[in-house]
């Protein structure tokens, strides 16, 4: 029954964003061996991952396999456009819904010719996204 469910849910948001989903690695068994896990065995001596860092045992680096630190794929804003702190004022104030919810002047404050933290660049991205959530669904 898990199974079908899980299956449902895939295929209906699949399909609401009109993509067509294959699971090929999704198995009753797998399924059933997932929910069948004890939460206590997902952390184990203060090593989240713990069944994934199991599985690895013997074939990724130890050094890698057992790193408690983690890694972000996050990509400096600043490599991938060209904004100022003016020009993305602008870019963001175009949406009234956003401009609501946040008080976007103090991203005039922002100087971009310094390094952003790591913290104000997610935070950016995520309003840069929002943005443009809001532009695509007319809001």
């Amino acid at each position: 029954m898990i199974y079908k469910k899980t299956t449902l849910v895939l295929d209906s948001n699949s399909l609401y964003n009109s993509i067509e989903n294959r699971s090929p690695f999704l198995s009753k068994n797998l399924v059933s061996y997932a929910m069948s896990i004890k939460n206590e065995d997902y952390i184990t001596d203060s090593f989240s991952k713990n069944i994934l860092r199991l599985a690895m045992k013997g074939t990724l680096n130890e050094k890698i396999r057992t790193d408690r630190h983690k890694k972000g794929f996050n990509t400096n804003l600043k490599s991938i456009t060209n904004f100022s702190s003016e020009s993305l004022y602008d870019f963001l104030i175009e949406s009234k819904t956003l401009n609501d919810l946040i008080n976007l002047k103090k991203i005039k404050k922002i100087n971009f010719k310094n390094e952003i933290s790591n913290s104000m660049n997610k935070f950016l991205f995520s309003l840069i996204n929002l943005k443009i959530f809001f532009q695509i669904n007319n809001q």
